[in-house]
């Protein structure tokens, strides 16, 4: 792999890391993206991992206990999605960069 190419991906990694915010200012100001706006970081997207529980992790078996416990469907979609995540576990990643 080209060194350039490799020395950027271990900054870029390296800085994800340790600040994404600021990664991300940085990435917005290259980009001509206005300071002022602050992106939601909040909710982490494809979440990966091992289920602790596979039956948990079932689908069904939690959207049928959730559709007769709560009414309300996106507070649904929210509990669903924390019990999942919380059910994963992170296998250990070999770092080869």
């Amino acid at each position: 792999m080209n060194s350039l190419i490799e020395d950027n991906l271990k900054y870029f990694c390296t800085k994800i890391k340790e600040n994404p915010k600021q990664l991300l200012r940085e990435i917005f100001d290259f980009l001509g993206v206005d300071n002022e706006f602050i992106p939601d970081m909040s909710t982490r997207f494809n979440i990966s991992g091992i289920p602790k529980n596979k039956l948990i992790h079932k689908d069904s078996v939690i959207k049928d206990l959730f559709k007769r416990i709560v009414a309300n469907q996106e507070t649904r979609r929210k509990l669903k999605e924390r019990i999942m995540n919380r059910n994963l576990a992170k296998p250990t990643l070999v770092n080869s960069i």
